[in-house]
């Protein structure tokens, strides 16, 4: 069996995040077989279902297990975001379907990986179904599985114009003053001013500013105020406008219930 520093030249280190690792603590490399055929990925797909696996059949994985990790707090996989993708000839739109646009980015292929952005990830197309492999670091892959689709063609439309479908945060929504991380931190918000525990929105609400943000007028210790609308999976975040002038609040709502949110 060849050691690992006699195929150092054909290594590859699958990043997650974007984040980079010297190659004195590099944690694990992979290393690719034979040029093939680029995959036909243009069209759209939609994400259908992820587990862990503990490698991929079509790269070889080196995971160096006397290396000092780095301390995690959650699990490998636990903030990591998933989302929809339209493939063109060159470029990759990553959504939230139906609600959020993500970015546009160009993306290549070379020997079983797609690149975009500042990420590399194992890929396989096998008919209509694409799966990529993101790795943990520590030794395990997420398997994310998705499946080709056709979105509505005005649905999309209104992503790559607005960002935010505005129209589907007509509803209720609950003002989130309590927040558990870190398997059993806890946390209180308190704000300076008197807001309710709900909110209702309609779409006829949320005005265009001049600053081409949207925006809702919210009570506010008894008086309405401007608030800018933006939208953070699954939350719906309300940033105060120009009457106030202190941090971030971080006010934070979530669906009392949502069809399309899974």
């Amino acid at each position: 069996m060849k050691s690992i520093s006699t195929i150092t030249a054909t290594i590859f280190i699958v990043i997650l995040s974007g984040c980079t690792e010297s190659s004195d603590n590099s944690l694990i490399s992979s290393q690719k077989k034979e040029i093939q055929t680029p995959y036909e990925l243009t069209g759209e797909w939609q994400l259908y279902e992820t587990r862990i696996v503990d490698s991929v059949d079509f790269i070889t994985s080196y995971f160096v297990y006397d290396a000092i990790l780095p301390a995690y707090e959650s699990g490998p996989f636990e903030n990591i975001e998933q989302f929809d993708f339209k493939f063109t000839k060159d470029s990759v739109f990553i959504f939230n379907y139906p609600m959020e646009m993500y970015s546009k980015q160009k993306y290549s292929q070379d020997t079983n990986y797609l690149n975009f952005g500042n990420n590399s990830v194992p890929v396989k197309l096998k008919n209509d179904t694409l799966n990529l492999y993101l790795d943990s670091r520590e030794g395990i892959y997420l398997k994310e599985t998705y499946v080709r689709t056709t979105f509505d063609s005005d649905t999309l439309e209104i992503l790559k114009k607005d960002k935010i479908n505005y129209a589907l945060l007509n509803g209720k929504w609950s003002l989130q003053r309590d927040y558990t991380y870190d398997y059993g931190t806890n946390y209180w918000l308190e704000y300076d001013y008197e807001l309710k525990d709900s909110i209702n929105i309609s779409f006829d609400d949320i005005k265009t500013t001049e600053e081409n943000r949207r925006s809702i007028m919210v009570n506010t210790s008894g008086k309405l105020k401007e608030y800018f609308v933006e939208y953070n999976k699954p939350y719906l975040v309300l940033r105060p406008g120009a009457w106030f002038t202190g941090d971030d609040p971080y006010i934070h709502y979530a669906r009392f219930c949502c069809a399309w949110e899974d």
